[in-house]
């Protein structure tokens, strides 16, 4: 029970890294099968995990990111590779 409880921190930090990672790759994917639903949703995801991480600059650039999803129906790769690089670090 209480060891069950106990993550290690280099595992909880390389999953906050690959979740934001993973969900601008299922974006793209979404956003490439037409699925704007998804796209909005994943990038509303991203968002939300940047601020439970305290991320709130990244946060920010993820909301405007989605904001102009869905203004424009266009996620270019410009949008995507700055989401992968926020993402990532």
């Amino acid at each position: 029970p209480q060891e069950a409880q106990w993550v290690d921190a280099p595992v909880m930090a390389a999953r906050d890294r690959v979740d934001p990672s993973g969900w601008v790759e299922e974006a793209a994917r979404a956003f490439l099968e037409g699925d704007h639903r998804r796209v909005a949703t994943t990038l509303e995801r991203i968002a939300r995990r940047f601020l439970e991480l305290g991320r709130v600059a990244d946060a920010q650039a993820a909301i405007e990111s989605r904001g102009r999803y869905l203004r424009s129906g266009h996620l270019d790769r410009n949008e995507l590779n700055k989401l992968r690089r926020l993402a990532s670090t």
